[in-house]
């Protein structure tokens, strides 16, 4: 029995851990909304196609990296928990 309130506090932890860092990474995204917002109307005044496919590419993959270091981050944090 006692083994098993010591799972559920765990699992407690993990999941307080989690919401946290799920309310970071909403406020990351506001933070690229914001960023997408301002890249859409630099895109506006008339800046070529190609060049507008190279920003979005790149941006593309740095959010890609961004979200790898985040799972890294949640898996170092789990193995520090247990």
């Amino acid at each position: 029995m006692c083994q098993r309130i010591d799972e559920y506090q765990d699992y407690a932890k993990r999941i307080h851990i989690l919401g946290a860092e799920i309310d970071r990474l909403r406020l990351e995204n506001k933070a690229f909304d914001e960023d997408a917002r301002r890249i859409r109307l630099k895109f506006a005044d008339g800046l070529s196609h190609e060049k507008r496919q190279e920003d979005f590419n790149f941006l593309t993959v740095l959010m890609g990296v961004e979200i790898d270091s985040l799972r890294n981050r949640i898996d170092q944090r789990e193995v520090t928990i247990d």
